[in-house]
């Protein structure tokens, strides 16, 4: 199968006219055997007028052939008052399937798209490898090489419609950064002060800076409270449930006094886990920090009462308190859904 995107800059005004003409187009080529799809790409925000017309095709043949077809051309010439400049044509290679770009200058470097799909992959191998094999290959008996090949449908789902569209969104504007247009000088510059400490005394120079580092706080936080610490408390619970296995969560739980232990002690593991996970891509940042930290609190108590060190609990604590006030910033997920992106 072979993937096509092509970018055409709409005129100003004529943004419907043109969506018209092509779904039209769509139509009436519905039953060409040259073309295995189509799909529209507006402009993922008001100020840009460039749309992206996604083709998909058998081969190669047919993919010439559509493109040298009388009925192409003569929709080409049909749009002509509606488009500014020549089309933009590039052939997908696979990757950039994931990362629809809104300018003329079509998908990302492939350098960027494999950091991210990189990233995808282990994001989505790692739980299914500690959750689901132990699942398939203990508890169900399913032996190699079906058991990959069930695992394989996981990950294929989980990439294709929750990991990988939630991390190109994630980290848009650093896969299609443009080249930086020389900007005025700042206060900073003219007060002589050397272009590092600029973000001290520019407040613009500091905010892209103030939203990396939030991201990258983030997901250092997250990722490794989820993993020090959530994921251990489920695979105690796995195994207590499951073989009846002594499990020190609930001697603690039942120390505290509290109700249910085993559940309460179940919970406070999912929420370290999946809360984690969540906040550390910006998902409903402030909701998880206050979840994660009010297990915290727990564990504050609990060494305070003790006598243990609490250094590691009070610095959690603060990250997660931290993260529910500022929130995720500009480059959290939440920041990308609350944009509200259209695509046609």
């Amino acid at each position: 199968m072979i993937h096509c995107l092509i970018t055409r800059e709409v005129r100003e005004g004529k943004e419907a006219e043109f969506e018209a003409a092509v779904r039209s187009f769509f139509s009436d080529a519905i039953c060409d055997t040259n073309t295995a799809g189509a799909q529209l790409v507006a402009p993922v925000n008001e100020s840009s007028r460039t749309y992206g017309i996604l083709r998909s095709f058998p081969d190669d043949a047919a993919r010439d052939a559509f493109y040298a077809s009388d009925g192409f051309r003569a929709w080409s010439e049909y749009v002509s008052e509606f488009v500014e400049g020549e089309a933009v044509r590039k052939e997908l290679n696979g990757l950039e399937a994931f990362f629809r770009d809104e300018g003329p200058a079509g998908p990302p470097p492939t350098w960027k798209m494999a950091i991210i799909t990189w990233l995808g992959v282990n994001f989505t191998t790692t739980p299914l490898l500690l959750v689901l094999m132990p699942l398939l290959v203990g508890t169900y008996g399913i032996k190699f090489p079906f058991d990959n090949f069930v695992f394989n449908v996981f990950v294929v789902a989980l990439l294709s419609w929750l990991v990988m569209p939630a991390i190109a969104k994630l980290f848009d504007k650093w896969l299609h950064a443009k080249p930086a247009k020389p900007a005025e000088p700042s206060k900073a510059k003219q007060s002589g002060v050397p272009k590092f400490l600029a973000i001290f005394f520019d407040s613009k120079s500091y905010e892209p800076v103030r939203d990396r580092a939030i991201a990258a706080f983030a997901l250092f936080l997250g990722i490794t409270t989820a993993m020090l610490h959530g994921w251990p408390k489920l695979v105690g619970a796995f195994h207590y449930f499951t073989k009846a296995e002594p499990w020190r969560d609930i001697d603690l739980v039942v120390a505290l006094g509290l109700p249910f232990p085993a559940i309460m002690a179940t919970f406070a593991g999912c929420i370290q886990f999946f809360c984690s996970l969540a906040l550390s891509v910006g998902f409903l940042t402030r909701i998880n920090s206050i979840m994660v930290g009010s297990t915290l609190i727990v564990a504050l108590y609990w060494n305070a009462a003790q006598g243990k060190d609490n250094q590691v609990a009070l610095l959690y604590f603060a990250g997660f308190t931290l993260l529910a006030v500022i929130n995720g910033g500009r480059m959290s997920l939440d920041s990308f859904i609350n944009q509200k992106k259209v695509f046609a």
